[in-house]
């Protein structure tokens, strides 16, 4: 005969058993208001800036480019999450 083994089997609960995911810290409509406000005051810092060295509408392409950098950067950690994640 086959000796039985004396370890004892854990029992599993019934329910969910995928580990909790973390989630989100900052509400979705407050962290695009938050990011819109921070890209506009970027916007405006580096063309007020700017106009130290350039005139004016460089100055400002400049801050339109460095306050559209920041949707850039967000665009693109976004995706990556969405494909990481898979949602």
């Amino acid at each position: 005969m086959a000796k039985r083994s004396s370890k004892k089997k854990k029992k599993k609960k019934p329910g969910n058993n995928n580990p909790p995911e973390n989630g989100a810290w900052l509400p979705t409509r407050g962290g695009l208001i938050a990011l819109g406000v921070i890209s506009l005051l970027l916007a405006a810092w580096i063309t007020i800036e700017g106009m130290k060295v350039n005139d004016f509408s460089e100055s400002l392409l400049w801050g339109l480019g460095f306050g559209a950098s920041i949707w850039m950067v967000f665009g693109v950690v976004f995706f990556v999450n969405k494909v990481l994640r898979g949602r």
